[in-house]
């Protein structure tokens, strides 16, 4: 398990995961959930007992943070498990969380059995439901035109179905993927990052497959950082690691092993959540990565060294 001292300094992770903290099957929800708090100055935190389903970046440095089980709630979220209420749907549980650029946000809803998609303006207020032919296990991404809303469900194959949000209607569907799909990003170019019980695929904007990265496991989850250059992914059920995957060389590095997510739900890498948000959803001005940290670190205690000496 990751150990690193936090600093008093240092207030934000660079890295929040959240899951089920035991075995948990595809069809959602699970039962125990977790939330993990990662970062090389903020330290190393875990709720084990999370109440929290998914965790999304927003406009402005914000967390998003949709709550397992019914009711269906939203609240802003801090790494000191600070809350504020954002919107609450009674009667209904919530399954997935995704923000546009404006700060509105779309919340996956339903009651077994059913899909739907629930429309929220940046205030919080419910604008709008849309039903989908969709009925577990469930995720869903909006693409940088912030109208298109690629959805699909961990079936093998899978179909990645596309709906426009802006117009509320169906739109052909994206592509047909052997494996099931368990999470969907959209690169800043257009093109599409599948997690796929077989690893990582990447999909050009016609839906043709252009690339699969070498990831022998389950993908669970993804993030995207260095606007698109870099995935931070979580694989799993049984093997919970976080990776470092650059789409451009497919070089993959193993980052923190067991980290103790049975089941990653979301991955949310800071650069996602600084300042603006950028040309995609999870675009936005970026941090210094994983490895710059340590960097930046060892640099730091070089120079108060040389002070100590002058």
């Amino acid at each position: 398990m990751l150990s690193i001292a936090a600093t008093a300094s240092a207030q934000v992770p660079d890295v929040v995961v959240t899951g089920a903290a035991e075995p948990c099957w595809i069809i959602l929800p699970c039962g125990e959930q977790r939330t993990d708090w990662i970062g090389w100055g903020f330290g190393y935190r875990s709720d084990e007992d999370s109440d929290i389903e998914v965790i999304a970046a927003a406009p402005g440095g914000r967390l998003l943070a949709l709550l397992a089980n019914a009711p269906l709630r939203v609240v802003e979220i801090f790494p000191d498990n600070t809350r504020v209420p954002v919107a609450s749907v009674p009667n209904l549980g919530g399954f997935d969380l995704i923000v546009a650029r404006s700060g509105a946000f779309f919340v996956l809803a339903g009651l077994p059995g059913t899909r739907q998609i629930l429309a929220f303006d940046a205030a919080g207020n419910h604008v709008a439901t849309y039903n989908l032919p969709l009925v577990y296990g469930t995720m869903f991404e909006l693409a940088a035109d912030q109208c298109t809303l690629f959805n699909t469900e961990p079936a093998s194959p899978s179909t990645v179905r596309r709906f426009n949000v802006c117009s509320g209607t169906p739109l052909p569907d994206f592509a047909i993927v052997p494996a099931g799909v368990t999470d969907i990003d959209v690169l800043p170019d257009g093109e599409v990052l599948l997690a796929t019980l077989t690893g990582l695929q990447r999909y050009s904007t016609a839906g043709v497959l252009t690339r699969s990265y070498p990831i022998p496991e389950s993908v669970m989850n993804a993030g995207l950082t260095d606007h698109g250059v870099t995935a931070l992914v979580m694989t799993g059920p049984d093997s919970s690691t976080l990776l470092r995957v650059n789409l451009l060389s497919g070089q993959r590095q193993d980052l923190i092993p067991e980290l103790g997510i049975n089941f990653a739900r979301s991955v949310v890498p800071r650069a996602a959540w600084t300042a603006a948000i950028g040309q995609s959803f999870h675009g936005g001005s970026d941090v210094p990565a994983l490895s710059t940290w340590a960097m930046l670190v060892v640099l730091a205690g070089l120079a108060l060294l040389g002070i100590r000496r002058v």
